[in-house]
């Protein structure tokens, strides 16, 4: 999602909290355990914004407003780092953002580091071995607000974004972990930027040349269903047989899961959708840059 930007402008609070827990599954889906954050908002720093308020230009709106936005952020970055019993040792915060009497948009920073034991439960992203179940941890519908869809094709920003659930994300991502541990898990991809059509492509191309046929009808929209963004998402695979431990393991721990298909061939398809071959995702992922800035 492009939360940095968007959701903190609209919905700070939830946005951040979204935005640092982007990285939480990042790391989780490597095999990682939590363990410090440093952030461009600390908590720690928020009893001193109210003294530099008359310093902050009035532009397209009141400072107040402004205050608001920081003194949110904070609240949504202290909520999620105590839920998920992760400390913030470093902070900063800027209020001189304009540039020729312009507020650039809302971009804070995250910087989180965790940490494994054994090398060998780091996880990967790409796909492995034909024939490995395809699953989805978390909802399957998403939301188009605040998504790269409405921004690239449409030049929106905004909309009612989704609410986070903090304890079902720490959930995920000890689920995540216990996966790697026990040989459960494959892989593990999280489903962010683009949404899941987009997530489904980037394991495609971070495996081993292997491709995906996917199983799953838009129960609304196909757009919201391709490329809706939401939290709480990540793409896993395991075989058949632990695709059914992780599944009774999810529900044990109140992680929606679904099947989206199995790892295949060298294509990526979408039954009824679309099919793509390794070759085009690769042109289009290394040609995107050239597409914008020319040849």
């Amino acid at each position: 999602m492009r939360i940095g930007l968007i959701y903190h402008q609209f919905i700070p609070r939830g946005g951040l909290e979204g935005y640092l827990l982007e990285f939480c599954k990042r790391l989780c889906a490597a095999g990682h355990e939590l363990h410090v954050v440093a952030s461009e908002v600390s908590p720690l720093l928020s009893k001193h914004l109210g003294a530099t308020i008359h310093q902050v230009p009035v532009i397209k709106g009141s400072p107040i407003v402004r205050m608001w936005q920081f003194e949110r952020a904070v609240a949504g970055i202290g909520r999620a780092c105590r839920e998920l019993g992760v400390p913030v040792i470093s902070g900063n915060v800027r209020l001189y953002n304009e540039t020729e009497g312009k507020g650039i948009l809302p971009t804070p920073t995250v910087g989180m580091v965790g940490l494994i034991d054994d090398a060998a439960y780091t996880g990967r992203a790409g796909f492995c071995d034909e024939g490995d179940v395809i699953l989805l941890l978390g909802e399957a519908g998403g939301s188009l607000a605040g998504s790269e869809w409405l921004h690239v094709l449409h030049g929106k920003l905004g909309g009612r974004i989704p609410r986070v659930d903090l304890a079902r994300e720490k959930a995920l991502g000890e689920l995540l972990r216990q996966g790697y541990q026990d040989g459960t898990l494959k892989s593990a991809h999280d489903v962010s930027e683009g949404g899941l059509a987009i997530a489904l492509a980037e394991c495609c191309l971070l495996g081993s040349g292997v491709g995906a046929q996917i199983k799953l009808d838009p129960i609304d929209r196909v757009d919201s269903l391709l490329f809706g963004e939401a939290p709480g998402r990540v793409v896993v695979t395991a075989t058949a047989a632990n695709a059914r431990k992780l599944e009774k393991a999810a529900t044990k721990a109140g992680v929606p899961t679904r099947k989206l298909g199995k790892v295949t061939g060298d294509h990526f398809e979408w039954k009824g959708l679309f099919q793509l071959s390794h070759g085009t995702l690769r042109d289009v992922h290394e040609g995107g840059l050239r597409a914008i800035v020319g040849s």
